[in-house]
């Protein structure tokens, strides 16, 4: 690894960002950021973790990698953090502590900067299911702070004068935590003769009136404290801090009375809107921002970022086979001792410690990582500064090696940041001697380090920035913290990341993030602001915000494949179905990913028409490609797929891709009308509502509205490209369609679809220990609850209510396909949905099949709460112009739940527990999910947005009065559509572009056109007119 000179490109490019923000400095950039969250955290607080009931969720903790077992999930139980009160009683935490937002570029990787404090979830370093474990925290991975007050009046500076060595009227002791009671002794001593020394030179009588004078609850001299309220033994905490988060930002303020300064530590990370490539940077960048309220005194503060990333706690690196031919385990005293061995040792690529046995372990390959509470490991690497030359100065960890975890990772600072900073670099094996030092001294003296010190192969690597803020001043200091992993695994097999081609190492990819960080800043708030700055309720406003960090599961190959783990917990790749329920925001801001994933599912379709259910069906399928497509005979697949087409055309004008692409999504469309032949509606087809087991009958209405979805998708394009045979066999496919949709499922009785029909017997479930239901990943759960070796019949019970029946309306209404159904069944339908499903924590997936509210204990249960539901409700009620307030009010009872009473919002579960289970409303099934970003459809519905743009057409029809402000959401485009009242009963409306570009020939609100025939709208642009 090598130091990157800044190019001239870079520097030119430093110069015109810092020309275009002229008058913004970076912690003025980051103040207009918005948040509509935030959690307490104290330091009185106590975190406990629960072991409660689960059918899978994303553990805290792996144990197992990939191709051993599905590491990342449990089945029967997991951990949840919970608070608990003084009278024992266990609440959920405050925002921050069960999860954050997850820091880090699009597609590289991400960490949480929780609102604690601590780092976590840290998988930069290519974790991922098919592959390494994530690591949950690194301890002594920590912020530190220090602050010294002087005064800077008149009557003091005459003091220094008659004192030359008292630097101020406010004498202070050094911070130094003791480690033992023989350093008790020796402090005690060593502050007995700096207070004598102080008797000595101002007399003891004005040393009493110093130390009277000084407020209890703050400090005016040196003190130094760990950004963290709850701090690694030894270490000084804060007394609280204030967690906010804003995708892609993390925000913690200090509220500690004992600290001179008001502080926020800001955590974010790239987002550009429509530009992947800008958006995949490695890095974080950690801005410390600070002000200093007195008027009179100024302050000296510091800054660092300590890493321990030499060991790593609770892991373990034996999976590998591959131990020294020449060693044995060794015995030595502890994982320090371990690591040292393995840097002496040439041949060492990574070791492992037993802490019970006391034993070594070196091994000659680069093995992968797991978690194992009894041990520690690490990669050999080392610590190195490198100073550019220019305006960059790093601390770096490599790791020389051509393996998944190997790379460089650098904590950097940039002049262009940080105006008025000293730097300084640390390393040690102890962070007591790395804080020790820092707290003394505000920088690293005794553990500094230099180019000149080499490499070092220390357990800790730390960089201190150190400036002075007058008073009344305001200031901000930041680091990045950026990484280069570019060996990308999949079972071991080698991939490689994007990036890649992008950055040359970690000090080049800090660089760039340096050169562009008030451009970053300036992106991230507008595309923020795009959602905040709008009529939409602030619960929605927070959820599509802070939905965005789903992106987190994503990544991008080398060779230009963008993937998607379905979730962690749940390791196959983009399902079709799946990315349907999260797709609008993917295919807004980053269309490019859409078209990916496109065309790969077209390379899946098998010779029947039929698109494959995902492009990795598990992981635990053999063999170490990445792409083998496969999965079950869906109903949400291959309509989908032409869906996906049909949003590219109209929203985007992808004329020519959508058209290369039309052979396929004509035989997908085709594969339908075959299925549907002989009923008019497909049978026995599988939804993404697996678990409820729609296929042991013959019908089900979520089927068959897909199956309408894809016939109307197929007619539209069909007509787009002059295939009008094609057109009128979909037209007819889909006239039968509904008329068997009716004929079938149609409950007159009680006026709303049934769930489900059958024509004969109900298929029974095997769970025999030689089934194929057993030998599937599904027979981990029936295992698990004691299931095995037993035959299910569910009942065939007529008149069951589905909640989200109709999902495929909601994605029909958004595309501008109209009613796939008679408009007036649908409302009666929503309108027993609502009566027989709603609870207080959300609709039931199913009622009538069992006595109300169903079992809590079987497999496929019916009493629970899926997160898509309520949103989708909400979406088709305002679409069909009943009550928009009751809409959305049944949309905020699930999704609400996730950042006001579950404090959960960045790990919001698929599936939350039923009626009855002793788990209401919380997490049970599928962590880090996507079913709740459903809810994205809901603004199309409010807008009433239709798109045709390969014919210049833009139209809105919006739900509610004027005044609104509501975005505007196409792919690569982001704007704002508002309407005022004028006088004399006019309305004037106004488009505004904040990213993208549109060319339009019609643009309408409400039947009021714009005037000019022909607008082309650039971002920043703007244009209004008014009703007559």
């Amino acid at each position: 690894m090598t130091a990157s000179a800044p190019t001239l490109a870079l520097i030119l490019g430093a110069f015109l960002l810092i020309g275009k923000s002229r008058g913004d400095s970076i912690s003025d950039l980051l103040l207009k950021i918005q948040f509509k969250n935030e959690g307490i955290i104290k330091s009185s607080d106590r975190y406990v973790w629960k072991r409660q009931g689960c059918v899978y969720l994303e553990q805290e903790n792996v144990t197992h990698i990939s191709d051993s077992a599905m590491g990342w999930d449990l089945w029967d139980a997991f951990n949840y953090r919970y608070q608990q009160l003084d009278n024992g009683t266990l609440v959920p935490p405050p925002s921050g502590i069960r999860s954050a937002v997850p820091l880090g570029g699009v597609s590289t990787g991400s960490i949480e900067l929780r609102g604690d404090g601590t780092l976590h979830e840290w998988v930069i370093m290519n974790q991922t299911p098919g592959g390494a474990a994530k690591i949950q925290v690194f301890e002594e991975a920590v912020f530190g702070m220090r602050t010294s007050v002087s005064s800077v009046s008149k009557k003091q500076s005459n003091q220094q004068k008659q004192v030359a060595s008292q630097k101020s009227d406010e004498f202070y002791l050094n911070v130094h935590i003791p480690r033992s009671e023989n350093e008790v002794i020796k402090m005690t001593k060593e502050i007995d003769e700096e207070i004598e020394e102080m008797r000595v030179q101002i007399g003891g009588d004005r040393l009493k009136r110093h130390l009277k004078k000084l407020p209890k609850e703050k400090s005016n001299g040196a003190q130094a404290f760990v950004l963290q309220t709850h701090p690694p033994t030894g270490l000084p905490g804060v007394q609280a801090m204030k967690y906010q988060g804003s995708h892609p930002v993390s925000r913690l303020e200090v509220q500690d009375s004992c600290v001179p300064v008001e502080a926020a530590l800001y955590g974010y990370s790239t987002y550009y809107v429509n530009n992947l490539n800008k958006s995949a940077t490695p890095a974080i960048a950690f801005t410390l921002v600070m002000k200093n309220p007195s008027k009179t005194n100024k302050v000296d503060a510091a800054f660092m970022l300590n890493l321990p990333l030499g060991i790593e706690k609770m892991q373990d690196r034996s999976y590998v086979e591959g131990t020294l031919e020449s060693e044995e385990a060794l015995t030595v005293t502890n994982d320090l001792q371990c690591m040292k061995l393995c840097s002496s040792v040439k041949e060492c690529g990574t070791w492992t410690f037993q802490e019970d046995t006391k034993s070594c372990v070196l091994y000659t390959s680069v093995n992968l990582n797991r978690f194992n509470p009894q041990r520690s490991s690490g990669v050999k690497g080392f610590w190195q500064v490198h100073e550019t030359g220019g305006n960059l100065n790093c601390i770096s960890l490599v790791r020389e090696c051509n393996v998944a975890p190997c790379g460089n990772l650098s904590i950097c600072a940039s002049s262009l940041n940080n105006q008025g900073v000293a730097t300084s670099f640390g390393s040690a094996d102890d962070v007591m001697d790395l804080w020790n030092d820092f707290a003394a001294n505000g920088k690293f003296t005794k553990t500094a380090v230099t180019p000149e010190s080499g490499a070092l192969p220390n357990m800790h690597g730390a960089m201190a920035l150190s400036t002075t803020l007058q008073p009344g001043k305001e200031k901000s200091v930041t680091l990045i913290l950026s990484w280069y992993y570019p060996n990308r695994d999949f079972k071991r097999r080698i991939y490689g990341n994007f990036y890649k081609h992008l950055f040359a190492d970690s000090i080049d990819v800090a660089q760039q993030m340096a050169v562009a960080l008030p451009h970053t800043i300036g992106n991230i708030t507008l595309m923020q602001n795009s959602l905040f700055n709008s009529s939409l309720p602030e619960f929605l406003q927070d959820i599509y915000v802070n939905s965005l960090g789903h992106i987190r599961s994503a990544f991008w190959l080398a060779d230009g494949r963008w993937r998607q783990w379905e979730a962690y917990d749940c390791p196959d790749t983009d399902s079709v179905h799946n990315d349907g329920e999260r797709h609008i925001p993917y295919i807004t801001f980053f269309p490019e990913s859409t078209k990916n994933k496109m065309l790969a599912w077209a390379k899946s379709q098998n010779a029947a028409g039929m698109i494959a259910e995902e492009l990795r069906v598990s992981v635990l399928v053999p063999g170490d490609e990445i792409d083998v497509p496969g999965g079950r005979v869906m109903s949400d697949c291959s309509s989908m797929f032409a869906v996906y087409a049909l949003e590219l055309y109209r929203w985007k004008g992808e004329v020519e891709f959508v058209k290369s692409l039309w052979p396929n999504i004509k035989k997908a469309v085709q594969w339908h009308i075959d299925q549907a032949k002989e009923y008019g509606q497909p049978r026995k087809l599988e939804t993404t509502y697996d678990y409820v087991v729609l296929t042991i009958y013959d019908f089900s209405a979520y089927t068959s509205g897909f199956h309408l979805l894809a016939l109307r998708a197929g007619y539209e394009l069909a007509l787009a490209f002059g295939d009008t045979d094609f057109a009128n066999t979909c037209q007819s496919a889909y006239r039968r369609g509904v008329e068997a949709i009716d004929k079938y499922q149609w409950n007159a009785t009680h006026e709303y679809y049934n769930a489900y029909t059958t024509l004969n017997k109900v298929d029974s479930i095997d769970f025999r220990l030689d089934s194929k239901n057993f030998r599937s990943t599904l027979g981990k759960m029936i295992e698990a609850q004691g299931l095995v070796g037993v035959t299910e019949n569910l009942p065939a019970t007529p008149g069951a209510v589905m909640a989200d029946s109709f999902y495929a309306q909601v994605v029909a209404f958004s595309v501008g396909l109209g009613p796939l159904v008679d408009p007036s069944r649908l409302i009666k339908h929503l309108k027993a949905e609502y009566e027989h499903n709603e609870t207080p924590y959300g609709m039931l997936v199913m009622t009538g099949r069992y006595p109300y509210p169903g079992p809590a204990v079987k497999p496929f249960r019916d009493n629970c709460i899926w997160q898509m539901a309520n949103p989708n409700w909400g979406t088709l009620n305002i679409h069909l112009e009943q009550n928009v307030t009751n809409a959305i009010n049944v949309a905020k009872v699930t999704l609400d739940r996730w950042r006001s009473i579950e404090n959960d919002q960045w790990n919001a579960a698929g599936i939350t527990g039923g009626v009855g289970y002793g788990l209401e409303g919380q997490s049970f099934m599928t962590s880090h999910y996507g079913y709740y970003m459903s809810s994205w459809y809901m603004i199309f519905a409010l807008t009433g947005q239709w798109a045709s743009i390969p014919d210049g057409i833009l139209k809105f029809n919006p739900k509610v009065a004027p005044p609104y402000r509501y975005p505007v959401l196409l792919p690569g485009v982001v704007g704002s559509l508002e309407a005022e009242n004028l006088l004399a009963g006019k309305i004037q409306y106004s488009l505004e572009l904040h990213f993208g570009q549109l060319e339009l020939n019609t643009l309408s609100v409400n039947g009021v056109v714009y005037p000019s025939s022909n607008a082309l709208l650039r971002a920043g642009d703007k244009v209004t007119w008014s009703s007559n």
